[in-house]
């Protein structure tokens, strides 16, 4: 895969190679075309191959969601159960919303005898505050399990203590340390990060790319667990969290490494119904695995090892 220019902000700044730009990034896809030379539709559609390669609209659904980080308790407790945890979330996603708009908010000024008005801008401010990843429940209500755990971790429903799952038998069945070992009070514990991508339809090409910080479930969905006669259908869970979202250039390089390291098979050719690890998709860490790249290349501590 070829390394493209870091910058988006016109041929000064391409040349100079700088990170000026929220396009910035070795992975995202650039738009350097000289559109003064394409008059789009004033003239009529004209989509003859001279004037396709200046018309390349972005296409929306395919996206892609990584744990960045675990809630450290839940990894330290219930291992496997984290395992199993981020597996689903990055590969069993049905929906990710919660992107919010960009808004201006203005201070205005007034005065004269016909008390006119004149506004100018005050703030700038990210409508962003909540990440919500849908996904289907399972049979064993695997998803359910995990946030209610994650959730009374921190507070007890309860005590309202935050007791971290020790001195819980659940941790050992869970899969976990084991109700003897204990870790810190702290944001830092029992908070989540995701990393989120939208690509190009190669898949191969990021349109964007954000950070979801500080993440913690609103709710533990359960509804589906009441009865009405003759309802027989499945169970989609919205999993809600009240997260912040950052952007950088920086971010926009993580969202490549792991999008370059997780190792999708798209080609129906190559589809195998072999159940060796070779076909069709492979995890998160089996793409880290291969390709020789280890979770401290970022400092990540996402695999639950």
């Amino acid at each position: 895969m070829s390394t493209q220019t870091t910058s988006n902000m016109g041929s000064d700044a391409k040349k100079s190679n700088t990170r000026n730009s929220i396009m910035s990034g070795n992975q995202m896809v650039h738009n350097y075309k000289d559109f003064s030379n394409f008059g789009f539709w004033l003239n009529g559609v004209d989509v003859t191959q001279q004037n396709l390669d200046y018309f390349v609209p972005y296409i929306q659904g395919i996206s892609r969601i990584f744990v960045h980080h675990a809630p450290f308790f839940m990894n330290h407790l219930y291992k496997n159960a984290t395992k199993r945890w981020i597996s689903y979330i990055e590969s069993g996603y049905t929906k990710i919303d919660g992107i919010g708009d960009l808004e201006a908010s203005f201070q205005e000024f007034e005065g004269g005898f016909n008390a006119q008005k004149f506004s100018n801008v005050s703030m700038v401010q990210d409508t962003t505050t909540n990440l919500t990843i849908s996904v289907y429940e399972l049979s064993g209500s695997m998803i359910r399990e995990y946030m209610e755990a994650w959730m009374n971790g921190a507070r007890d429903k309860m005590s309202g203590v935050a007791t971290y799952g020790q001195h819980s038998l659940q941790a050992a069945t869970m899969g976990g340390a084991g109700w003897n070992e204990t870790v810190p009070y702290g944001e830092k514990n029992h908070t989540a990060e995701f990393i989120y991508n939208t690509m190009d339809p190669t898949a191969q090409w990021l349109e964007y790319c954000c950070l979801w910080a500080h993440a913690f479930p609103t709710k533990s969905s359960r509804a589906h667990l009441n009865y009405e006669k003759g309802e027989r259908g499945n169970v989609q869970m919205d999993l809600e969290f009240n997260a912040n979202l950052y952007e950088s250039p920086a971010i926009n390089d993580i969202g490549g490494w792991y999008l370059v390291n997780s190792n999708i098979n798209y080609n129906y050719l190559d589809f195998t119904p072999m159940s060796d690890g070779k076909g069709g998709f492979k995890t998160m860490t089996e793409g880290m695995t291969d390709s020789g790249v280890t979770s401290s290349n970022y400092n990540l501590n996402r695999d639950p090892a």
